[in-house]
């Protein structure tokens, strides 16, 4: 991960006990401070949201009064660090140690939640809730009948019961239909206690002395440099507390300028702390909008997903290299880090920019930092905090990002209301019109198209009877509707067709070819000799050609031409890879191709950001569905 190492978590137990990083040596009591083993990841504080969804799944998992449930869970300084799973899970560290797993069920729809270590132990000495013995010795795994245990039964699929086996260990069991699934298995603690709130001041206080100020140094020091020897410069304000970190460093390196990219989609939260911030460090900010309205785009490309994000180049990334592009930066800072996900992980701190992210170099001062790192600069230096993560929001940008969890989905909609019931309203008209099963709404299946995670895959079927590959054949952006055998022909719809309009349209199509008629309902491009584009108004598009391959290389490229007149984002990367300087972009947003310079070289095509969105799809090719249409008649 780009030389830089998943921390371990350990857990001093000086006086109410503290959770920590680093150092293993307590500065306060000067003892050595406890390994938590099994728990390694980018930790994150444990916010008041986050301890409110943690004691409604004690409650409910162990079946527990709700003042158990406070005991259990008192609040305080605790951590979190994100595991694998289907939807969500974190492993939650305080009150000694790892106190147990929180995850969101897709079985039972809600959180629920697993003891471990000390919590574990304490529930089964104090006889909380489902508690009992095993006849068995139980193994990780192993589906055990209800026949082997005695004691508090629970009939609710996903409850946990803990209990201990005939080795003396203590055991995690989850209701199951089969009977109870072996969760997790170890040593009985005799000296589980009470947990009482950690001070969670006090963790940030000893965080920044042991570890983080010398952090936030090394990272004024570094953005100096990179300033002198890359500047100008200008710093990636989104509202969230990485890059308010970031942008303070940037402040502190002699840095003036930041911008925010409003989509429209953003939280008020979201948009009012990055002015906070901006105005609190010092430096001026600029706020872009993308020339074309995400709501109006969506029509067209529909829903975002985490394999399919073209909100993020259309309406964030785009408008924003327009705008560095503008003022002549060539350095743009970002909070970007290496622990936040392993695309991130491969990036080295300072890089080549990519794409149509704008500059010539991404440098991200924070690259090594964890997420508690982040929140302890953010305390330390009084820097405004974005209310939405105390709720346990993590992406606190857009209200309707893929990304973001079922949990933070259904707090999105509580918080942004009006924006929240158009997107709803868009959603279940797209299921209607593609015959989409209720589990795409329900569980927010709409954050992936073409490619989910294995386990998600497998939990749609298993769980939820839907097979992901028929889902995907209904959620192509593109679609094939007849394909001609007589003369090699196809005929297509892009619903992206019917938002830009022949007009813009016409200002791209020499790229393809000459542009050999234009009337008020349709446009007929010549590639070559043999082969024909004509663009209609409503969005369909008939391609001919002399064989199938052609044809199949032609309707992507048309496809490609119709996303780059619809979608435009003023990048400028048409413009800037043109051999011939035959390109420009007028209002910021309407490419046009001069056909006498243009030799359809087609490279304008390929490096538009927006462009490859629009196609069929990004597993299933144009070719395979065209002989698919023919070997069926």
């Amino acid at each position: 991960m780009s030389g830089v190492r998943t921390p371990r978590i350990y857990w001093c137990t000086c006086g109410d006990g503290m959770p920590a990083i680093d150092p293993r040596v307590c500065l306060e009591c000067g003892g050595e401070a406890v390994e938590v083993y099994g728990v390694r990841g980018d930790p994150m504080p444990m916010t008041d949201g986050v301890w409110k969804w943690v004691r409604e799944a004690i409650a409910w998992s162990l079946d527990v009064d709700e003042s158990v449930a406070q005991r259990l869970a008192p609040g305080g300084a605790g951590l979190r660090v994100k595991l694998d799973a289907v939807e969500v899970a974190y492993a939650l560290v305080y009150g000694g140690g790892w106190a147990g797993v929180i995850e969101f069920d897709w079985e039972v729809y809600r959180w629920v939640f697993s003891p471990r270590g000390w919590l574990a132990s304490l529930v089964y000495r104090e006889k909380l809730g489902n508690v009992g013995r095993l006849e068995v010795r139980a193994a990780r795994g192993d589906i055990l009948p209800w026949t082997v245990y005695h004691g508090v039964r629970s009939d609710k699929i996903g409850a946990r019961i803990v209990a201990r086996d005939v080795a003396g260990r203590i055991v995690v069991l989850r209701v199951e239909k089969g009977g109870l699934r072996v969760e997790w298995v170890e040593a009985y603690r005799e000296d589980a206690e009470w947990p009482k709130p950690a001070d969670w001041r006090r963790m940030y206080d000893l965080h920044w002395r042991v570890r983080v100020e010398r952090m936030f140094r090394e990272a004024v020091e570094w953005s100096e440099k990179v300033l002198r020897e890359y500047g100008p410069g200008v710093v990636r304000l989104s509202g969230g507390k990485d890059s308010s970190v970031a942008a303070l460093v940037f402040a502190e390196a002699g840095g003036e300028h930041a911008v925010f990219s409003d989509t429209g989609w953003e939280h008020k939260e979201t948009i009012e702390t990055a002015e906070r911030v901006a105005e609190t460090i010092g430096v001026n900010l600029d706020v872009v909008e993308p020339p074309r309205d995400c709501w109006r785009l969506l029509e067209g490309y529909g829903p975002p997903g985490r394999d399919y994000r073209w909100c993020t180049q259309a309406c964030k990334l785009g408008p924003t290299a327009r705008y560095i592009e503008e003022r002549g930066f060539r350095t743009v800072f970002a909070g970007n880090r290496a622990l936040e996900s392993p695309s991130r992980a491969r990036e080295s701190r300072l890089s080549r920019s990519r794409g149509a992210g704008g500059g010539e170099f991404i440098a991200s001062p924070l690259h090594a930092w964890t997420s508690l790192d982040v929140y302890t600069a953010v305390v330390t230096k009084r820097l405004p905090l974005n209310p939405l993560y105390e709720y346990g929001i993590e992406r606190v940008g857009c209200f309707n990002c893929p990304s973001q969890s079922i949990p933070e989905l259904q707090l999105s909609a509580r918080l942004s209301p009006d924006k929240w019931e158009r997107w709803s309203s868009f959603l279940k008209r797209y299921a209607e019109e593609r015959d989409l099963p209720n589990a795409w709404l329900r569980y927010h299946l709409w954050r992936w198209r073409f490619n989910p995670p294995p386990r998600v895959r497998v939990a749609t079927r298993d769980l939820l009877g839907v097979r992901w590959d028929k889902l995907i054949e209904k959620l192509y952006v593109t679609r094939v509707l007849e394909v001609g055998t007589e003369v090699p022909s196809v005929r297509l719809f892009n619903p992206l067709g019917g938002l830009s309009g022949l007009s813009d349209l016409r200002g791209v199509a020499p790229a393809l070819g000459a542009v050999w008629e234009v009337t008020q309902h349709h446009l007929v491009v010549k590639p070559s000799r043999y082969s024909m584009v004509v663009f209609y108004q409503d969005g369909e598009v008939y391609v001919e050609g002399g064989s199938w391959e052609e044809i199949e290389s032609l309707a992507e490229e048309a496809i490609r031409a119709i996303a780059m007149s619809a979608a435009c984002t003023g990048c400028m990367l048409c413009v800037k890879k043109c051999p011939h300087d035959a390109i420009n972009v007028i209002d910021g947003h309407r490419p046009v191709v001069d056909q006498k310079k243009c030799i359809a070289c087609r490279k304008c095509l390929y490096v538009c950001p927006v462009a490859g969105y629009a196609l069929l799809s990004q597993k299933v090719g144009l070719q395979k569905t065209i002989e698919e249409m023919l070997e069926g008649g």
